[in-house]
């Protein structure tokens, strides 16, 4: 035996069955909008460089070179070895503190260079693409040094705050 309540017309809404629907999509729709949002924070803020930056604007116009010393004067006076690690290619050392190393491409077209910022190192010395540097970033403060084609730089970039 065989049952069948449809009809051959279309189906209709039944009385306020249209606005649960609706309701019911709509909020689906929200939810997940809200979701994705949300999800989205972590990159967006990794993305905008703001969030890890802790340099406001003032620090930025206090940005001056590093003094650049001799191997003589790297060594003098310490009795431990300077802390020495590789990052693609190009070797640092330094006598305190941490370092955070990364990759990095000027422009869309340019060649990718090295990258490493310091904190607090008081010295540090740089070996790649067939150059070597000493410099001196004094006690206390932040640094950034740079391994490109062109040469090695060192800027330091404010006072070290923990």
């Amino acid at each position: 035996m065989t049952r069948d309540f449809g009809g051959d017309g279309r189906p209709r809404w039944r009385r306020g069955e249209r606005g649960l629907f609706i309701r019911d999509r709509a909020g689906a729709i929200l939810s997940m909008a809200g979701f994705l949002i949300f999800a989205s924070l972590p990159t967006a803020f990794a993305l905008s460089g703001s969030f890890h930056s802790g340099a406001s604007p003032v620090q930025a116009q206090a940005e001056r070179p590093c003094r650049a010393i001799t191997k003589a004067e790297f060594e003098r006076g310490w009795r431990e070895a300077p802390h020495s690690f590789t990052f693609s290619g190009v070797t640092f050392e330094r006598r305190r503190g941490d370092v955070e190393c990364a990759a990095r491409k000027p422009g869309g077209l340019g060649k990718p260079f090295v990258a490493c910022a310091f904190d607090a190192p008081y010295q540090v010395a740089v070996a790649g693409a067939g150059r070597q540097a000493w410099f001196e970033v004094g006690a206390g403060n932040m640094a950034v040094v740079e391994a490109r084609r062109e040469g090695l730089r060192c800027k330091v970039t404010g006072r070290y705050r923990p």
